[in-house]
């Protein structure tokens, strides 16, 4: 939904919960603890250096690594990279696959990084081109590839897969880390992620496909395609904040005053709402606020498997209160797994056969998929959660974090391998710890080349109309007709 200043796509698999563009020249993400610091930077921008130096606990300081985390899912493999101590106290960065990488500068003394990058890996059926021949820095992403491997020296960043595409030619790839801490499985471009809500813009694009097929409108009522939304109620605005409310408190509810759309669905602003998260089934199930609170039966009912099927879900969902009236307000939401259950309705198809043969098959993503069969799990990413670690030594700066494994301690264990007991999620996340994609690197760097191009793919066809993708990057959230 985020409009694109220029045809430059930055395609991020470090945190299946995180892909973001981030002004170099915002203080507010400098240092990010546990969702990796990320840079954009055009010609003519300086680079950031991080700041390397002795840390209080209490150091929070803009451009320095903090010394406290959230957790925060990841599912990116382990660290294969080191941190050492000089006898100064700044933190020096080893490459463990080198022996020897690229070192921090230290604090005051003007030194810059002089090794020279390594060479870019090659990713299949995408040419690729110096940054400079398309406009961009070679020296702030190289700057930013250091601050890569200075954030996993803390333990904030286990590993990643991430390059830069500009047009239709890749300027910038970096592979680093381990998939699999335990097994030490090197980060590649065909390691697979887990995509969570990067699930979102594909399930938009398959809907986008059905809206220039003519066999949808996003100004269709959802209740057209699933009838049980026709009669769902909604919070009073006086209620919003309490804590309790189901489709049987109606003294707290109103009816609808206009039925959502399929606008509604892909914008978040549906009425629609998210219950709690959690790493694993084994933690609490604990909702931060009032919507969450009345999405935790639902939660329960996928995570136990009582709920097995997207039609099911979408019928549960369809019989809690919406938290406000369509198109009033955002929220993030089930609304796009909603979406997902209009594209089964009305191909006849399931949502992982329509992706597959509607998008992914004519974009060449043949790894993309919502589950992973036991031939190919080890190929699978670990999934971690990094955690602040209770003491940190500020004489020997160690790391920051330590990684904890979520999703099994095997590669087979995780949720993601062999088609278990799992809803279809094209929102990206179902139940409390579970659902969307997976994908790699290879794959996503055709999907988002296919969007920069105005949706023409490698092959010079068209999966999307020009002006369709177009209409994808307006800010539709601010539009008034929703």
């Amino acid at each position: 939904q985020a409009g694109l200043p220029v045809r430059v796509v930055r395609t991020l698999l470090a945190l299946g919960t995180s892909v973001r563009l981030h002004r170099p020249d915002d203080p507010a993400h400098n240092g990010c603890i546990a969702s990796a610091y990320r840079d954009f930077v055009m010609p003519g921008t300086a680079p950031l250096t991080p700041r390397v130096r002795r840390l209080s606990k209490a150091d929070s300081a803009p451009g320095s690594p903090p010394t406290t985390a959230r957790r925060r899912r990841s599912s990116c493999g382990g660290a294969s990279v080191a941190a050492a101590v000089s006898t100064s106290g700044t933190v020096a960065t080893a490459v463990t696959a080198t022996a020897t990488g690229p070192r921090s500068p230290s604090k005051g003394s003007g030194e810059t990084p002089t090794e020279k990058p390594p060479q870019l890996p090659k990713l299949s059926g995408l040419e690729s081109c110096a940054p400079d021949e398309v406009g961009l820095d070679a020296k702030s992403l190289e700057d930013h590839r250091l601050r890569n491997r200075w954030q996993s020296s803390l333990g904030i960043l286990p590993g990643l897969a991430e390059c830069v595409i500009a047009g239709d030619r890749v300027a910038y790839v970096d592979l680093m880390g381990s998939a699999d801490v335990e097994r030490g499985t090197p980060v590649r471009s065909s390691t697979l992620f887990r995509c969570f809500s990067m699930t979102k813009p594909i399930t938009a694009v398959a809907v986008m496909r059905l809206v220039e097929d003519k066999k949808v409108a996003l100004e269709d009522p959802v209740s057209k395609y699933i009838p049980s939304f026709q009669i769902t109620k909604v919070v009073k605005p006086e209620s919003a904040e309490e804590w309790g409310i189901t489709a049987q408190s109606h003294d707290h509810l109103e009816p609808m005053q206009t039925q959502i759309t399929l606008r509604h669905l892909l914008t978040h602003t549906s009425g629609l709402a998210y219950g709690p998260d959690r790493a694993s089934p084994s933690e609490p199930l604990k909702a931060s606020n009032a919507a969450e609170g009345s999405y935790i039966g639902l939660v329960e009912a996928v995570d136990s498997g009582k709920i097995q099927t997207l039609e099911d879900f979408c019928d549960a969902l369809a019989g809690l209160p919406l938290r406000f009236q369509p198109g009033t307000q955002w929220m993030y939401s089930h609304g796009v797994d909603v979406a997902g259950r209009v594209i089964e309705v009305v191909s006849g198809r399931p949502l992982d056969a329509f992706l597959r043969e509607e998008v992914f098959q004519p974009l060449g993503m043949t790894r993309t998929t919502f589950f992973v069969g036991r031939d190919r799990a080890r190929d699978l990413a670990a999934m971690y959660l990094a955690e602040k670690e209770d003491v940190v030594d500020e004489e020997n700066l160690g790391a920051l974090c330590r990684l904890k494994r979520v999703d099994g301690t095997l590669p087979e264990e995780s949720r993601w391998c062999g088609r278990n007991k799992r809803v279809l999620a094209g929102g990206g996340i179902m139940g409390s710890c579970g659902g969307g994609l997976v994908s790699c690197l290879h794959d996503t760097a055709r999907f988002v080349t296919m969007l920069a191009n105005g949706g023409k793919m490698q092959s010079g066809r068209h999966l999307l109309q020009h002006s369709t993708v177009r209409a994808l990057w307006r800010g539709w959230v601010g539009l008034r007709f929703l």
